[in-house]
């Protein structure tokens, strides 16, 4: 896991001009996300293993307000409100980068990743799949004392020890496999594969079926974050959100992972511009704010 972890970092540091600079705390967050997700689909699934994976986007109405009022106003009125989306947008960018690098789109190979999750709960599964749920009638003898015959087995496990192993997808393969003739290991193998497939076919696909990962809009998706993230003020925060929100119309396909409506909803909010046609308000930069735009 060490070996992963290490070659995780040197990948993020690419993205950053000094790898002093890259933003650790950030990285530590996409490490505690990529927990949950993982233990998510391992331990709050449905009974077939095709759960969707849970997503939170940004409410467009709220957004729209604080848009609107800080055109108006010229500052953000509703800071935690921003604060809000901010965490948002940094989970969901971080999420992408989680499932592009799952996915097998970047220089390692996640089945290192896959196998340090799902290797411990393969071996409890087991336990329990042997000791819980066989057949409930089945005796043993007593080998201290043969003459007192045959008596049923007394489990171990119960069924408390078992909770969040009661896998109706893996038993069904279990019981399609002749124990007899493969070993633990290759059974262990076997399960773990069948388990990333499950991840693959059902938990990082959205509900309309598309795989959760960009290719081209999480580079700039990932330096914008890190520029979020270095500043304080609500007043440039819009701005830089601004251009992640630019970044994701452009690449439509991944917006309806970031805001309540996806594309269209940001098409809404690319009619703020004055009788000129140019941006009704404009960041230090220069650069158009508010404007969302395919341009």
């Amino acid at each position: 896991m060490k070996k992963i972890l290490k070659i995780i970092k040197e990948e993020l540091s690419k993205l950053f001009e000094n790898y002093d600079d890259v933003d650790w705390d950030l990285y530590d967050a996409k490490d505690i996300i990529q927990d949950r997700v993982l233990n998510d689909f391992l331990y709050n699934n449905n009974s077939d293993f095709t759960k969707r994976v849970s997503w939170t986007v940004i409410p467009f109405n709220r957004l729209k307000k604080i848009w609107e009022d800080y055109i108006r106003l010229g500052f953000v009125r509703d800071e935690k409100g921003l604060e809000k989306i901010e965490g948002i947008v940094t989970r969901n960018i971080l999420k992408v980068h989680i499932f592009t690098e799952l996915s097998g789109h970047t220089s390692y190979d996640p089945s290192e990743i896959f196998e340090s999750f799902f290797d411990d709960y393969i071996d409890i599964y087991l336990t329990c799949y042997f000791k819980l749920f066989q057949d409930p009638n089945q005796l043993e003898i007593d080998f201290d004392d043969p003459q007192k015959g045959y008596k049923k087995k007394q489990n171990i496990l119960t069924a408390s020890h078992c909770k969040g192993y009661e896998n109706k997808y893996l038993n069904e393969i279990m019981g399609d496999i002749d124990l007899d003739e493969i070993s633990d290991e290759k059974l262990k193998s076997y399960l773990i594969e069948k388990l990333t497939d499950r991840f693959y076919d059902y938990y990082m696909v959205d509900n309309s079926g598309r795989e959760i990962l960009s290719d081209y809009g999480l580079d700039p998706l990932l330096r914008l974050l890190e520029k979020l993230r270095k500043e304080t003020k609500p007043e440039k925060k819009i701005v830089i959100i601004d251009k992640i929100l630019n970044v994701v119309h452009m690449r439509s396909d991944i917006a309806a992972w970031f805001i309540e409506g996806g594309s269209d909803a940001l098409s809404k909010l690319s009619g703020y511009h004055g009788d000129d046609g140019e941006s009704v308000i404009s960041g230090d930069d220069g650069e158009s704010v508010i404007r969302t735009t395919m341009e």
